[in-house]
C-alpha cells in the first residue's frame, strides 16, 4: 500500500493510494510491476479491515477504483 501521483487516465496528476496485490493474472501490456506476478514475490498478508484502515489512515481523500473481474471500475 503506497501513495503516489496517478499517471493514467482522467485522474492523472492526482494524489492516489495504491493497493498492490500479488499474482495479478491480467498481464496488461502497460503493467509497470510485472515482477509482482512471480510465485516468489514477497508479500504481507492483511485482513480486509487492515487494508481499509491503511487506506483511511493515508489521508488521501479521493479513492480510485481498481481492476475487478477484468474490467476497470
Amino acid at each position: 500500500i503506497f501513495k503516489s501521483i496517478n499517471g493514467e487516465g482522467k485522474k492523472s496528476g492526482q494524489l492516489t493510494i495504491f493497493v498492490r496485490f500479488q499474482k495479478c493474472n491480467l498481464c496488461c501490456s502497460y503493467c509497470d510491476t510485472k515482477w509482482a506476478n512471480s510465485d516468489n514475490t514477497p508479500y504481507t498478508l492483511m485482513t480486509d479491515e487492515e487494508i481499509y484502515n491503511k487506506v483511511i489512515e493515508s489521508g488521501v481523500k479521493k479513492k480510485l477504483g481498481g481492476v475487478k473481474d477484468g474490467s476497470k471500475s
